[in-house]
C-alpha cells in the first residue's frame, strides 16, 4: 500500500486492521502520526471511511490528513494572545463590523463599571456619551482605510460618570484584507487631567501672589 510509506513501520499492521473496519463500514477520526518524506514524524489528524458505488458496494477509502502542528502553534498564538489581553494595562475591546462588542478584558471591567457578560453583544454606543455616538461611529468607519487612528475623547462608565480616554483603534481584516470589526484600545486619562489641573491652580494661584504682592520678588 502507498499509504504504508508514510506510516511508522510498527503501525503496518494496526494499520491493516483499520482498514478492514472501515470497508465494513467504520468511520475513523483521531490523531495519529505520518512519516514526512525526511523522515520524521508529524502529528496528524486523520479522518478515513469507505467509498461505495450507488449499489453500495465498495470501491475505494477517503482519507484526510490535518497537520496537527499548524493547529498546536494557531492554539499557542491565540493563547498568548489571550494573555496578553486579560494582563493588559489598556481597557481592550473588539467588535464585529456593527459594532457589537466581542472582547471585553479585566481592564475594561474596571474602567468601564461593567462585567464582560453584561457587555458581549451589545454595541460599543455602552461607552460614548450620547452626544458623541455620531462621531464615534465615524471614527470607527475612519479605521477601515487606515493602519490605525490614535484619539483623545470622553467615554462613560456604567454610571454614566464620564472618564477622559486615549485610544488607539484599528481595524480587524480578514484572509482577504476585508474589514470584519475593530480593535480598540482605552487609557484612562482622569489621573493625569487631575495632575494637570493641580499644576494649573497651582500656577495661577503663584501668579495672583505675584502680581498682589507689594514687594520685590525675585525668582
Amino acid at each position: 500500500s502507498h499509504v504504508k510509506k508514510i506510516l511508522p513501520e510498527e503501525w503496518h499492521d494496526r494499520w491493516e486492521r483499520r482498514l478492514a473496519e472501515i470497508r465494513d463500514g467504520e468511520v475513523f477520526r483521531g490523531v495519529s502520526a505520518r512519516r514526512h518524506k525526511n523522515g520524521s514524524l508529524v502529528d496528524v489528524f486523520v479522518s478515513s471511511q469507505s467509498v461505495r458505488t450507488l449499489r453500495g458496494e465498495f470501491s475505494g477509502y477517503l482519507l484526510v490528513l490535518k497537520d496537527q502542528k499548524k493547529k498546536a502553534q494557531q492554539e499557542l498564538t491565540n493563547e498568548l494572545l489571550a494573555s496578553i489581553v486579560r494582563g493588559a494595562q489598556e481597557a481592550i475591546v473588539s467588535t464585529n463590523i456593527n459594532l457589537e462588542i466581542r472582547t471585553w478584558n479585566a481592564t475594561a471591567e474596571r474602567m468601564f463599571g461593567s462585567k464582560k457578560h453584561q457587555v458581549l453583544g451589545k454595541t460599543l454606543d455602552i461607552i460614548w456619551p450620547i452626544s458623541m455616538r455620531a462621531e464615534a461611529k465615524q471614527l470607527c468607519a475612519s479605521v477601515r482605510s487606515r493602519r490605525g487612528h490614535r484619539f483623545e475623547t470622553t467615554c462613560v462608565d456604567a454610571d454614566g460618570r464620564e472618564l477622559p480616554v486615549s485610544g488607539f483603534s484599528s481595524a480587524l481584516l480578514n484572509s482577504a484584507g476585508v474589514p470584519t470589526g475593530y480593535t480598540v484600545f482605552f487609557s484612562d486619562l482622569t489621573a493625569k487631567r487631575e495632575v494637570e489641573k493641580t499644576l494649573r491652580e497651582t500656577e495661577e494661584f503663584s501668579r495672583r501672589v505675584l502680581e498682589s504682592s507689594q514687594d520685590w520678588i525675585s525668582v
